[in-house]
């Protein structure tokens, strides 16, 4: 199945299997192996034969991986068809707006500045230890001099 171009230069998608033969065309056009272009996209030479023969269990990873390294450029537009068998359907999104309130560069540079003199994480774990030193059992301390005795 060969995808119907139009007027320009745009080539229409309709199955899984026209990536494929445009694809498999762009690169004979170029004069390009499917080693080379296998190479290049990160795939393998048989797994570009199977998506060169329109095999639908392909990764959309590596379809642009291949599109990218035959220079096509892949754009999807609403259908406006009078063809009933096509059901369009128009959506509308909205993206909620989000307002971000300027910095105070000057509270965050004392934010910075205190931050600064906060004690490190060595600091911290060295008073620690030394606490738990401090707070170990003394009898340990005393069984060490008796035995010295």
């Amino acid at each position: 199945m060969v995808p119907q171009r139009d007027r320009s230069s745009r080539v229409r998608i309709r199955h899984i299997e026209d990536f494929g033969a445009i694809a498999r065309q762009r690169r004979q056009d170029l004069g390009l192996s499917q080693a080379e272009i296998a190479t290049r996209a990160g795939v393998t030479r048989q797994w570009l034969v199977r998506f060169e023969r329109g095999n639908s269990e392909v990764s959309l990873s590596k379809v642009f991986s291949v599109l990218t390294e035959l220079a096509l450029l892949v754009t999807a537009e609403p259908v406006e068809s009078s063809d009933s068998s096509v059901a369009v359907t128009k959506h509308t999104f909205s993206v909620p707006k989000i307002e971000m309130p300027l910095l105070d560069m000057t509270a965050l540079r004392a934010s910075l500045e205190a931050a600064s003199r906060l004690p490190s994480q060595a600091m911290v774990a060295g008073v620690r230890d030394a606490i738990q030193r401090m707070n170990a059992p003394q009898s340990q301390s005393r069984t060490t001099e008796a035995d010295d005795d």
